[in-house]
C-alpha cells in the first residue's frame, strides 16, 4: 500500500510541476505588466531635387563665319537656387532659378549643344539640353 501511496505522490508531484512550467511560458503575446517592450519609430526623408520646367535657347546669331555668335536662353525651375548654363560641356554662366539670358556660341558651321542643370542645396538636378546651329 505504501509503494500505491508514493507512487500517487509522486505523480502529484509530477503533475504540479508540469503545471507550473505550463503555466510559465503560455497564454498571451501582450506583455505582463512587468515586461518591456522596445520600440523604434523609424522616418523617412523624401528629398526633392531641383527640376528644369522650361529651357528656350533661341536662335545662334553670328555676325560672320567664324566670329562669336550669341543665343538668348530663357528656363524656370522648380525647388533650385540657380542654374548652371553650359555650351558644348564648358561652363558659360551661373544663373539664377529662372531669367533669360544671352550667352556666347562659337559661329563655326557646327552644332553646338547647351545645357541647363538645376542646382540646389541638395545637388544638382536633371539637365536639359538643345541643339544649335545649323540645321538645329
Amino acid at each position: 500500500m505504501e509503494a500505491v501511496r508514493r507512487g500517487s505522490l509522486i505523480a502529484a508531484v509530477l503533475a504540479g510541476a508540469a503545471l507550473a512550467v505550463a503555466g510559465c511560458g503560455g497564454g498571451s503575446d501582450e506583455p505582463s505588466a512587468d515586461e518591456t517592450t522596445d520600440t523604434t519609430e523609424t522616418t523617412e526623408t523624401v528629398v526633392v531635387s531641383a527640376a528644369m520646367t522650361s529651357f528656350v535657347p533661341g536662335l545662334l546669331v553670328c555676325s560672320a563665319e567664324g566670329e562669336g555668335g550669341s543665343v538668348t536662353v530663357s528656363w524656370t525651375t522648380a525647388d533650385a537656387s540657380g542654374v548652371r548654363l553650359e555650351v558644348d560641356g564648358e561652363e558659360a554662366a551661373e544663373v539664377g532659378p529662372s531669367g533669360i539670358e544671352q550667352i556666347d556660341v562659337p559661329c563655326d558651321g557646327q552644332k553646338h549643344t547647351l545645357s541647363a542643370t538645376p542646382l540646389s542645396d541638395e545637388g544638382e538636378g536633371r539637365p536639359f539640353s538643345r541643339v544649335v546651329g545649323p540645321g538645329g
